[in-house]
């Protein structure tokens, strides 16, 4: 058998032909939540003004970024419902075109007029700012309306294809890293290649916006529309609103949907120290072992979404892998710390987090996505987008600690290595979830496999 036979039906197991907007779809989802990655990335580069980079700076930014898509992500999930999810959608992504057509411009600008007194010192990385958190609002609003779409795939079909719309964006994490030290080695050269990476985003955000339509379209006309029991919808807890305060209201009540929160944030604060540590490693390692931890991580994301079935979710076996996982986790952080003086096993070391990363990560998105189509959620993408910003805004503290830290290295001189620091703290969460989901998950939880 031919390899191109052997690859046609690996695409067709992933992507049925009934549903042959798909990946049409995904395209389109990729292109529009890249930005927020590949700003993320070069944050900490020479792409932005002076007064935005620095030690302690640069983590504040990617701070404030994280926590502001964080809370857009809440707001915007609020108002998400099945009959407005193309017009957000598209609307997001009209303001993503937006933010980045202006950051292209300020971009463009910058080398000119950044000697300018105030305007250079202050103006100018103020309007950067702004136009970041104006892209970050673009992205948070189509992002509830996104995992709404491919979610009401159905109780089948639709927590497998939420698996796969975050396999798309954990790939962005494999080249975006890549693009942006290719950008830095060209800034080097010309401060006028700043404009790169927005220029980048614009041709995403303009491809997204001409794919959106037709991929949505073909997704419409392969699916039939998702109908909740209407002896689960009759129950007020199930169907609760989606007022933001509620949710906490939920989170509070609602072990599942605790400890689903609790591990995802303590898996991104062990992410942060992980990568504290590995700034240690001497080059190319460092680079190498993000990159190949990223690799590791889009592989088994999608291992997890091709071989997820409902009947093998059971509590048993869930308990057991993500105790596994986060033991990993936690082992990896320290492991890499202690080996930094031997660069090419600490590099191989990481590669060893992404595969337990993605295990919690994508698992847990898509055993929420499950549960909330087994309880007959008819707001699946305000359920959906509001779960990610929980989530998100409790890790995303680990930005701000990483900034901490930093400031105490600078200004403090800590008497311990800052990667030892990074640890002691980020672990922390992780430790704290070890203990509580050990003790959580004894029983049963709800009736519900966890």
């Amino acid at each position: 058998m031919s390899n191109s036979l052997h690859l046609k039906r690996a695409i067709q197991k992933v992507f049925p032909r009934e549903n042959n907007g798909l990946l049409l779809y995904l395209f389109s989802a990729h292109f529009i939540m890249l930005s927020n990655i590949l700003y993320l990335v070069v944050l900490h580069k020479s792409v932005l003004p002076i007064a935005l980079q620095g030690p302690v700076t640069s983590p504040l930014i990617r701070a404030a970024h994280s926590f502001a898509y964080a809370i857009f992500l809440a707001f915007c999930s609020q108002g998400t419902n099945p009959q407005n999810s193309f017009s957000r959608t598209k609307k997001g992504i009209q303001i993503g075109v937006a933010g980045a057509f202006v950051l292209v411009i300020l971009s463009t600008i910058s080398p000119s007029i950044s000697s300018i007194g105030v305007i250079g010192e202050y103006i100018l990385p103020l309007l950067f700012f702004c136009a970041l958190i104006f892209g970050a609002y673009g992205d948070a609003m189509a992002t509830p309306a996104l995992l709404g779409i491919i979610a009401s795939t159905g109780e089948k079909k639709g927590p497998k294809y939420v698996g796969y719309f975050w396999i798309s964006i954990s790939f962005s994490y494999i080249y975006a890293p890549l693009l942006a030290n290719h950008f830095l080695s060209l800034i080097k050269q010309d401060q006028f290649f700043r404009i790169f990476p927005f220029a980048f985003d614009l041709l995403l955000s303009l491809s997204a916006l001409v794919i959106f339509p037709v991929a949505f379209s073909r997704l419409e006309k392969a699916k039939p529309p998702i109908q909740p029991p209407k002896a689960r919808t009759s129950n007020k807890k199930a169907v609760a609103s989606t007022v933001f305060t509620d949710l906490f209201k939920i989170l509070i009540s609602e072990k599942p949907l605790r400890i689903c929160v609790l591990i995802l944030a303590a898996n991104q604060f062990a992410f942060n120290s992980l990568k504290t540590a590995s700034q240690e490693l001497s080059r190319p390692w460092n680079h190498l072992g993000l990159t190949g931890n990223a690799i590791m991580f889009f592989i088994t994301s999608l291992l997890v979404a091709m071989w997820w079935k409902k009947s093998k979710n059971t509590e048993e076996k869930t308990r057991t892998i993500v105790l596994t996982s986060l033991w990993m986790i936690l082992a990896v952080g320290f492991l890499v710390i202690v080996l930094n003086k031997s660069p090419t096993t600490g590099a191989g070391i990481m590669l060893l987090f992404g595969p337990f990363s993605a295990i919690l990560y994508t698992g847990i998105n898509i055993y929420y996505t499950q549960f909330l189509i087994l309880k007959g959620e008819s707001k699946l993408g305000a359920r959906l987008g509001m779960f990610s910003s929980l989530y998100r805004f409790f890790g995303s503290i680990g930005y701000l600690v990483t900034a901490l830290i930093s400031m105490v290295h600078v200004h403090i001189a800590s008497q311990l290595p800052e990667p030892i620091l990074a640890f002691l703290i980020n672990s922390l969460p992780v430790m704290l979830v070890i203990l509580y989901f050990t003790r959580a998950t004894k029983k049963t939880i709800g009736g519900n496999n966890v």
